[in-house]
């Protein structure tokens, strides 16, 4: 096994991010000779590379380059990766370098890490970080020569990458138009019906199709859990979720109740933080759910968690990190099965939250139980247990 240092290079399909990516792998390997560099040629868009032979390959990095145009800002699996490479080595080894784009305009987990612009001298910086994890590192001098030699036609290869997917994506859908509209789609028809799965369904594929905008399409239940842990994970103050579908998630989803713990009562040892507050919406169509809540009765009592249960069932989940991004997952129908939308950004995202909020509105839905376990005290407990089990058996959908 080579014991050079190795530089992981990840990339998006969004634009010209793969085709930068392959350019910076090719200059790397010619100009660095003792460093191994990995670079994967499948789409990290997909879901598919998170695996556990990734998280192999990434605790044996010593570096990563994360390469952002403005495709691919909020691409939620790089910013899962610069996450999990930075707790293996540290985050001044995770740099993100913007083509076209600027620091501010990267999602908010990722104004972390020092991101460095593609000029002459945001490169080079990238480049003596580089150097630094070598085992023989090359002399500020050899350093400069290099680039002084290489740079001119770097910067011309780049630059025809970038025209280039231009040219083929002359005209891109507008992803707010998009959001829009599936925000008023689920707005008017918050109950289960045919027709919503064959709408929802459509404006999936207009989103997917989008060159341009702040979301990824997630296509599979594992990858948007894998994808809903990283957020969970990242939030800073808030999360709003909701849990109409019929499956607990004891038993089946235990990575994400796990999440769900550790941001709600914060663990010390591995330095997470709680949440300001957790707040879930649980539909009562499946006894199953009991679990879940048993889980937090047992474990919540005296946090900033609140529970509202309702007898109203909706096509879609929704998961709101703080302010700035959220997760909506349908199920259904056909295509409607198993797809995600996840959107960054406070614009967008307020409109997801409006709809959060008339979910439990007695407007929407006069019979809700609210249960604030901030206030619940010990001797509450089995009255709570008393008052959900009525609610579940009211209308016990349990098939």
């Amino acid at each position: 096994m080579s014991q050079n240092p190795t530089v992981f290079i990840s990339w998006s399909s969004s634009g010209s991010s793969g085709d930068i990516a392959k350019i910076l792998k090719d200059w790397l390997i010619a100009n660095f000779r003792n460093l191994d560099v990995y670079f994967t040629p499948e789409d990290i868009g997909a879901g598919q590379r998170w695996s556990p032979e990734l998280a192999e390959i990434l605790q044996n990095c010593h570096i990563g380059i994360f390469v952002y145009t403005q495709e691919n800002l909020n691409n939620c699996w790089m910013a899962f990766e610069a996450g999990a490479l930075s707790k293996m080595t540290n985050e001044s080894r995770v740099i993100p370098i913007l083509f076209d784009a600027l620091p501010h305009e990267l999602c908010s987990p990722l104004r972390q890490f020092q991101a460095r612009s593609f000029t002459k001298e945001g490169f080079q910086s990238a480049c003596e970080a580089i150097n630094k994890a070598l085992g023989s590192p090359k002399t500020q001098s050899d350093l400069a020569a290099i680039l002084r030699f290489s740079w001119p036609q770097l910067h011309r290869e780049i630059e025809e990458a970038v025209k280039s997917r231009e040219r083929q994506n002359p005209e891109a859908p507008d992803i707010r138009t998009a959001t829009e509209n599936l925000y008023s789609l689920i707005r008017d028809l918050p109950v289960i019906s045919k027709g919503f799965a064959k709408d929802v369904s459509e404006l999936v594929q207009q989103v997917k199709t989008t060159q341009k905008g702040t979301y990824l399409f997630i296509d599979g239940q594992r990858e948007a859990f894998a994808a809903l842990i990283a957020a969970t994970m990242r939030a800073k103050e808030n999360i709003r979720s909701t849990r109409f579908f019929p499956m607990a998630i004891q038993g089946n989803q235990d990575n994400y109740g796990e999440a769900i713990r550790q941001r709600v009562l914060g663990d010390a040892q591995l330095g997470i933080q709680p949440v300001k507050r957790y707040t879930r919406i649980i539909a009562a169509n499946n006894k199953a759910k009991l679990k879940d809540i048993e889980v937090y009765l047992e474990t919540f009592r005296g946090c900033a968690f609140d529970l509202y249960l309702t007898r109203v069932s909706n096509s879609f989940e929704l998961v709101i990190i703080d302010d700035d991004e959220v997760f909506v997952h349908f199920y259904g129908e056909g295509e409607v099965i198993n797809s995600t939308l996840h959107i960054v950004g406070t614009e967008v995202t307020k409109h997801f939250t409006d709809i959060y909020h008339r979910l439990h509105d007695p407007s929407h839905d006069p019979d809700i139980l609210k249960i604030e376990f901030k206030y619940m005290r010990e001797v509450d407990i089995d009255d709570w247990r008393s008052r959900i089990q009525k609610f579940f058996d009211h209308k016990d959908r349990t098939p």
